[in-house]
């Protein structure tokens, strides 16, 4: 009997564009395919849906404004604002990949909405000063080693006024439950050591207020 060792799978990023962003998500052992289906099965989850629902209820984001996403993924968020923003304001999302952003405008148009999907990063927003009336950052934090500077991009592109929701991990008091401890032992030393930020959660207000925002305190109307 002869034995092959099975080639490894490439891991997906959330940076690099693994595919043709012809036929986004086409090839099932692709990372980019891999990515798109993480980013979906994390969508799925009652705690994420919540949290996105608190999210947009407090942004409150309204029709005729301009609504930008940083980190935009599969622009599920993205679409979310363009419903609310209806034909007079404006959707847009960034992201780094532009195989990603392929997938998140396919899902737009499949959603009849009218979004704009853009490459950019988080340090370097490829738009005017004042050009937004809200923007939104999920999860994206944890993966700056220079947050400080993607705080005050979001500064210079909000208008006078305009709204801003960060949302993200903190790594360092997550639990995960239940689980063998020795795997959710190196899974948390495996976020740890190749997260560039995994205290972020906890730096998201001083970000702020050192960026000169001033903190709202939001309670859900019932």
């Amino acid at each position: 009997m002869s034995t092959e060792h099975a080639t490894p799978r490439p891991a997906p990023s959330f940076h690099t564009d693994a595919i043709s962003a012809d036929r986004p998500g086409e090839a099932a052992d692709d990372p980019m395919a891999l990515l798109v289906e993480i980013l979906d099965l994390q969508a799925a989850l009652p705690s994420i849906r919540r949290m996105r629902r608190w999210g947009h209820d407090a942004l409150a984001v309204g029709p005729g404004e301009r609504a930008l996403d940083i980190g935009a993924g599969t622009g599920s968020e993205v679409i979310e604002f363009a419903e609310r923003v209806g034909p007079d304001g404006e959707a847009v999302g960034v992201d780094p990949n532009p195989a990603m952003l392929a997938v998140a405008g396919a899902r737009a148009e499949a959603a009849g909405v009218r979004a704009r999907f853009v490459e950019g990063t988080a340090y370097r927003l490829p738009f005017p000063d004042d050009s937004f009336d809200a923007v939104r950052c999920e999860r994206v934090y944890q993966h700056l080693d220079d947050p400080a500077a993607a705080t005050a991009e979001i500064a210079r592109v909000l208008r006078p006024g305009g709204r801003v929701l960060l949302i993200d991990s903190d790594w360092h008091t997550a639990i995960a439950h239940p689980g063998d401890d020795d795997v959710v032992a190196r899974l948390s030393e495996a976020m740890l050591t190749t997260t560039p930020n995994p205290k972020s959660g906890r730096r998201l207000r001083g970000l702020l207020t050192a960026a000169g925002f001033t903190i709202m305190t939001w309670a859900r109307r019932r």
